[in-house]
């Protein structure tokens, strides 16, 4: 009865606990397990509504197992929590015994509910950005489109003034013309217009007026033909325009004018380099009286007033440029001829090959003075002072001075201190050059090395010529120089003075001055030739003459000198040249040359005691 009460008993607990777990809700284990108990979920189902966070509860219990004898183990069995589980029991979490309270579990947070739909704000347009101000304009670009009267010529021009600025045309080949310059915004410029024939020399039509440019880049100023003004050019005064003379086939820069000397006829030029060239002429005449110089004008600006010569040397040209030049003779009532008028285009910076193909500029007495030294002068004649100049013979031929000048003053020489050694003439190319000494290489003359150099005084219009004898032979050598200078003085040349005190050049000036003009004060400069110094120096000018070679006149200077050359040894010649503006300035210059300069004298510089004892014809 005992066993079957007891039986009955474990029954009824086991149905009784099934109903209380369906009552409450099992939670679900594996019910294929065998060794995992039911699971019971405790009374208090509130502390144990799983949180949101969890599916079911926080754990399982394990129902305490049913003893035989009937009685329920006070001992509490740990929970497995399943997370830990490591399905053999090793390490089964800690369970509450049935007499402790279990911990609270989280209730699950309501699910939030739905905020009424927040309708988006509008997106923010961007602001609209200024627009970027307008460019200063402070420059405009004129195009000057310009029609000039009707009229055909190959020597029109146009020039176009500015404000103070030129903008030169050129040459005018159709009646259209235009020609572009910036100049300032918003600005008011005078604006002047010429038209030229006869290379610039004869204004046909001006236009006078002024040109306003706005806030723009690019404007465009237009003159048209009936707007220049014709009838104000009037050359000869006989009230037809000059435009309308040449229109009907006279010229009016031909007209007669009474009392007026003839035009320099012959105009002719030498373009020595891209930067010197020099124009001749031969002289005009005047039936009333003489003409006294000539009036020169380089693209319409004057360059000389009176100038007494019949040649004129421009230093100051550009390479590649084309200038005109007028040359007017004046008589002695100050009337001016018509105009004899030449064009040269210069060449390119190089020297003209042949006829100046080593050329040498040099300057001295502060830059006042300038000399033109060349390797290319020589003479028709080939073997002496004679005959005419000539450039044919090209560089190396002949060294000398081509041309000299002073400021304001014509040239000074053409072809100048040229020697020949026993009829053969001395050259020599240029080896080396500065701003004031020229060396030229030696030559073998008369088994003899010649070599030359020029040196321009530094502080004095005088120019050196030392010309070195090396004789290398073992037996004296005895040669006979001749040595000439043409002055450029165009028949116009006379002797001033002399070292003698006269006007007659003899074997015994040791120097000689002359001029072509008055005084010195207009065309040439004054010039001063020194042959040898005073005492009895070794060799002197045993020969003299006024007379040389023709360059446009034969008008110079030539002196023999006899030089003995021992064997083995070196001679040599100084010769010196000066310029002067005035006559008495030319005498107060031949004063230096009374006394030997020692090596502290300025016309020594540049010379070692070795050279000057070399030198011949002074006393050293």
């Amino acid at each position: 009865m005992k066993s079957q009460y007891l039986k009955t008993t474990r029954n009824t607990l086991l149905i009784a606990l099934s109903l209380v777990l369906s009552a409450c809700g099992s939670s679900g284990g594996d019910s294929s397990n065998t060794n995992t108990a039911a699971t019971v979920q405790p009374t208090d189902t509130t502390s144990l509504t799983p949180s949101g966070n969890q599916p079911g509860g926080s754990g399982v219990i394990t129902p305490s197992p049913i003893l035989d004898n009937g009685t329920t183990p006070t001992v509490s069995t740990p929970m497995v929590n399943p997370s830990n589980d490591d399905s053999n029991g090793d390490n089964p979490a800690t369970v509450p015994t049935q007499n402790e309270t279990p911990p609270a579990v989280a209730q699950p947070a309501a699910p939030s509910q739905p905020s009424e739909p927040v309708t988006p704000a509008a997106p923010v347009q961007p602001e609209t950005p200024p627009e970027p101000p307008a460019p200063v304009v402070t420059s405009t670009r004129v195009t000057f489109d310009i029609t000039v009267p009707a009229y055909s010529s190959e020597e029109l021009q146009l020039d176009v003034f500015v404000g103070d600025t030129e903008l030169q045309a050129g040459w005018v080949v159709d009646e259209t013309w235009a020609i572009e310059e910036t100049l300032p915004a918003n600005s008011t410029s005078e604006l002047r217009i010429v038209f030229y024939d006869h290379f610039g020399s004869t204004t046909l039509a001006t236009y006078d007026s002024s040109v306003e440019t706005a806030a723009q880049e690019t404007q465009t100023f237009t003159v048209s033909a009936d707007e220049f003004d014709s009838t104000s050019w009037d050359n000869d005064g006989d009230e037809v325009s000059n435009l309308n003379e040449l229109i009907a086939g006279t010229d009016p820069d031909f007209a007669e004018i009474p009392g007026a000397p003839t035009e320099p006829p012959g105009l002719t030029s030498i373009q020595y380099s891209g930067y010197d060239l020099e124009i001749f002429w031969s002289r005009g005449s005047d039936e009333d009286g003489v003409v006294i110089g000539y009036d020169i004008f380089r693209d319409d600006e004057q360059i000389t007033d009176r100038l007494d010569a019949l040649s004129f040397y421009d230093g100051s040209v550009q390479p590649e440029t084309d200038y005109t030049y007028d040359i007017y003779s004046v008589d002695n009532d100050g009337i001016r001829s018509r105009a004899a008028t030449i064009l040269i285009t210069t060449p390119e910076d190089e020297p003209v090959n042949g006829a100046e193909a080593n050329r040498a500029t040099l300057t001295g007495s502060g830059g006042m003075a300038s000399w033109f030294i060349s390797d290319g002068l020589t003479t028709s004649s080939g073997t002496g002072p004679s005959g005419s100049c000539s450039f044919s013979a090209g560089a190396g031929s002949g060294v000398g001075i081509s041309d000299a000048r002073l400021p304001n003053n014509g040239d000074a020489f053409d072809f100048g201190s040229l020697m020949w050694v026993n009829g053969t003439q001395v050259g020599g190319w240029l080896r080396s050059a500065t701003s004031s000494t020229s060396n030229y290489a030696s030559v073998p003359i008369a088994n003899l090395q010649i070599s030359t150099e020029y040196h321009a005084v530094s502080s004095l219009p005088v120019l050196r010529n030392l010309t070195s004898f090396t004789n290398d032979s073992t037996e004296d050598i005895f040669v006979v120089i001749n040595w000439a200078s043409n002055f450029g003085a165009d028949r116009g040349n006379r002797i001033i003075t002399t070292s003698s005190e006269d006007t007659t050049f003899g074997a015994d000036d040791r120097w000689v001055i002359t001029d072509d003009g008055s005084n010195g004060e207009r065309g040439d400069p004054a010039n001063t030739t020194v042959f040898y110094g005073p005492g009895t120096p070794l060799s002197s000018s045993v020969f003299t003459s006024t007379t040389v070679f023709n360059c446009w006149g034969p008008e110079g200077l030539s002196a023999r000198i006899d030089v003995s050359v021992p064997a083995g040894e070196t001679r040599s010649l100084m010769l010196f040249h000066g310029m002067s503006v005035t006559q008495d300035n030319a005498r107060d210059l031949a004063s230096l040359f009374n006394e030997t300069p020692t090596l502290a004298s300025p016309l020594t510089e540049g010379l070692t005691e070795a050279q000057l004892l070399n030198v011949v014809n002074w006393s050293y």
